[in-house]
């Protein structure tokens, strides 16, 4: 950056660019991955020569899915998700079985106010194959697949992702909760179908599908002073094994 040598920052975003993609669809909440990431992008942003040289780039090649994964990140960084779609969009155009590029417009289209999960699952889909170690991908398209009760397909990919030796965090620990439109969380109801030391289960209004609860997870109850058949209303997360109830509250 400093000797400002476009065609090396070129190559050298790329196979960072590269490097990082292919860690984090494997160790997705990896703490040294997260936090190289996070320098990386610190230190492109900081420099105006590395924004120029990477539009520069993708505007003669667009084939290349490392230079648009970036470009369309810093986008992204600054609000401008519309633009970081419409870069990915390109990219796809001439490579449109890249994984890296359908995750990223997956994952973007996600995040405007009136997303289309017909339209993210597709993206989705094409992001990983059966069996394959892009175990992100994975995890978001089995998400997307429950909430648009395919649950048939969500329950086997999250058997799977629970079965392989992974961070214990992802089996553990929330993410992906579900949100309306106007950026609240999302409010479901069920009844509670089974009640145990550490954990319970709830059968959700609607769907009748089962949601694990965890006792020491966040909640506005006490498990312990539950019962089978009160009927709960909850928020919806998910972890690698599958959809969990958090802030439950009776009523």
């Amino acid at each position: 950056l400093t000797a400002g040598d476009e065609p090396a920052i070129e190559r050298l975003i790329k196979e960072t660019e590269k490097t990082i993609s292919v860690a984090k669809q494997i160790f997705p909440v990896d703490s040294t991955i997260l936090e190289a990431e996070a320098s990386f992008c610190n230190l492109i942003s900081d420099e105006p020569r590395a924004f120029e040289a990477l539009k520069k780039a993708f505007s003669t090649n667009k084939r290349s899915p490392y230079i648009a994964l970036r470009l369309a990140a810093m986008y992204a960084q600054t609000s401008s998700i519309e633009k970081a779609i419409d870069v990915i969009k390109e990219a796809l155009d001439l490579n449109n079985s890249d994984k890296d590029l359908n995750f990223k417009l997956a994952m973007l289209l996600s995040e405007q106010t009136k997303s289309n999960l017909s339209e993210i699952r597709h993206y989705l889909r094409r992001s990983f194959t059966h069996g394959d170690n892009r175990y992100e991908a994975q995890f978001w398209y089995a998400r997307c697949s429950f909430l648009m009760n395919e649950m048939a397909e969500a329950m086997a990919i999250f058997k799977n992702l629970n079965s392989l030796n992974i961070n214990i965090a992802l089996k553990r620990d929330p993410i992906g909760q579900v949100y309306r439109e106007s950026g609240e969380l999302e409010e479901f109801q069920g009844a509670i179908t089974k009640i145990e030391l550490s954990y319970a289960f709830l059968l959700r209004d609607g769907t009748a599908d089962d949601i694990f609860i965890y006792r020491y997870h966040s909640h506005a109850c006490d498990l312990s002073d539950l019962h089978v058949g009160n009927r709960v209303a909850f928020n919806l997360a998910f972890t690698y094994r599958g959809p969990i109830a958090m802030n439950l509250r009776r009523l």
